[in-house]
C-alpha cells in the first residue's frame, strides 16, 4: 500500500542499501586506510545474485543503476557537505565529487556483476581502494577531515 508498484518497492530496497552505505563511510580513513564499505555491500549483492540474474533477464538494471547513481550521489554529497561545513572546501566541488565516487563504485559494482562476480569481495574492496584511495586523499587533503 506504500509503493506504487513492484518497481518502487524495489528501488526504495536499493536506496535502502545504499544509505547503509553512505552511513557506513569512515571519511577519516582517506588518509590512512579502507574508507568506502565495499566489501559489505558487494558481499551482500553477491548473496542476492540470483536477484541481480533475474533484473538483468527483465531488463531492469538500467532502471537500477541509473536511479542508485543519482541517489548515492546526492546521498554522498550531503554527507560531505555536512562534514565539510566548518572545514576547508575540498579542491573539487563537492557535488562533482560525490557523483565520481558514486558513479566509481557502482559501475565497478555493474562490471562485476556483469562478468559473473570472477573475483571475490575482499578483493574487490582492495581494487576499489587501490582506485579510488588516491584521489580522494588528494581532493580532500586540505579539508583537514583526513587523519593522519
Amino acid at each position: 500500500a506504500h509503493y506504487r508498484d513492484k518497481d518502487d518497492l524495489f528501488l526504495s530496497g536499493w536506496q535502502e542499501l545504499l544509505d547503509a552505505c553512505v552511513r557506513h563511510i569512515e571519511w577519516k580513513n582517506i588518509g590512512a586506510g579502507r574508507f568506502f564499505p565495499v566489501h559489505g555491500l558487494f558481499h551482500h549483492v553477491q548473496e542476492s545474485h540470483q536477484l541481480y540474474r533475474a533484473l538483468a533477464r527483465s531488463r531492469k538494471t538500467d532502471l537500477l543503476f541509473k536511479a542508485g547513481s543519482g541517489y548515492l550521489t546526492k546521498s554522498i554529497e550531503h554527507a560531505l557537505a555536512s562534514l565539510l561545513a566548518d572545514r576547508a572546501q575540498p579542491s573539487v566541488p563537492i557535488p562533482i565529487l560525490s557523483n565520481y565516487l558514486a558513479e566509481g563504485i557502482l559501475e565497478l559494482l555493474k562490471w562485476w556483476l556483469d562478468h559473473d562476480m570472477p573475483y571475490p569481495p575482499e578483493q574487490m574492496d582492495e581494487i576499489f581502494h587501490q582506485l579510488f584511495m588516491p584521489g580522494m586523499r588528494g581532493v580532500l587533503g586540505n579539508t583537514g577531515l583526513l587523519a593522519k
